[in-house]
């Protein structure tokens, strides 16, 4: 057992507590679980403030180098303090996501091997589980960022 695997008798137990939920119905409710908890998680985990002084940074310097008219040797400077804040800012998030995308896969792995390849429902391009519980996660996660602020 890899440490994917470690939530997945809560999930079956979770599940089975849902058992009176057709299957997309459950599938619905593991992707807003799912969504929620990654985003709880990366908002928890995530430096909010640095994130949003970077951005601010960011589009600062954007704005400086889109304001700038001159020869491109002396945009040299903008153009590396602008490289140098963005890359900054994928230091900031790359842990947090990171650790936050670890609920969403542990769902990923448990789905593939609760649900495999039997569940169908809707036209030939959803038969499977992955349609509706990545809808669904990316709705809830998308729903929550706007809703806490998220960055």
């Amino acid at each position: 057992m890899d440490l994917l695997d470690l939530p997945a008798p809560l999930f079956q137990w979770l599940d089975d507590h849902m058992g009176v939920l057709p299957a997309w119905l459950r599938l619905v409710v593991w992707g807003v679980a799912g969504g929620t908890l990654s985003m709880g998680l990366y908002r928890l985990v995530s430096p909010q403030a640095r994130i949003l002084r970077g951005r601010e940074q960011q589009q600062s310097l954007r704005r400086r180098l889109d304001d700038f008219d001159g020869e491109l040797a002396a945009a040299w400077p903008l153009i590396g303090a602008l490289l140098r804040a963005s890359f900054l800012q994928v230091g900031r998030v790359a842990g947090p996501a990171t650790l936050a995308s670890l609920p969403v896969l542990s769902l990923l792995v448990w789905l593939s091997a609760h649900y495999g390849s039997v569940f169908a429902v809707g036209p030939d391009w959803a038969r499977g589980w992955e349609a509706t519980f990545l809808a669904t996660l990316l709705l809830a996660s998308i729903a929550l960022k706007l809703a806490l602020r998220i960055h």
